[in-house]
């Protein structure tokens, strides 16, 4: 492999929760905690589509596939058939349901700039870098933040 690459490419992810979220025990997380922290430590550009508390909030409805799929081509009568149908199922035949339909929103976020609000988060090490920097002092002066401004600081 060439690590050049990392210089040309955006890796979007779905995967862990939201960073304000209680925990990161998520599906796509565990399944290669490895490959994650590579992701997440290598520099490479990365959108992260948080599972719980962000995505998790991207559902449809039987009658909003209905209404924008039925009768369009028959792959989208096949999408909206098989999936009202494993929503009634799932639902115990209830006739009022929801899904989060995952997946769709890597594409929608490639799709659509304005689809969901995001953000920058800059390197560890940069930030690290600016709270030594804006800490440093002479010996017989107390630091110019308190924690709670670092904490700030480092969430930013």
């Amino acid at each position: 492999m060439n690590p050049e690459i990392i210089d040309r490419i955006v890796v979007v992810w779905l995967g862990g929760n939201a960073h304000n979220w209680p925990d990161s025990y998520e599906f796509n997380l565990f399944q290669d905690i490895a490959a994650a922290r590579i992701v997440f430590g290598c520099g490479v550009a990365l959108v992260q589509l948080p599972c719980s508390g962000v995505v998790s909030s991207f559902a449809t409805t039987g009658p909003e596939l209905e209404y924008h799929l039925s009768g369009k081509n028959a792959l989208c009568d096949y999408l909206m058939k098989t999936t009202v149908s494993e929503g009634l199922r799932c639902s115990g035949g209830q006739p009022t349901w929801s899904r989060v339909i995952w997946d769709v929103t890597a594409v929608a976020w490639l799709l659509d700039g304005n689809f969901e609000d995001d953000y920058l988060v800059a390197k560890v090490e940069k930030l690290e870098a600016a709270v030594r920097e804006l800490t440093e002092d002479d010996e017989d002066e107390k630091s110019k933040f308190s924690v709670e401004e670092l904490a700030i600081i480092l969430d930013m």
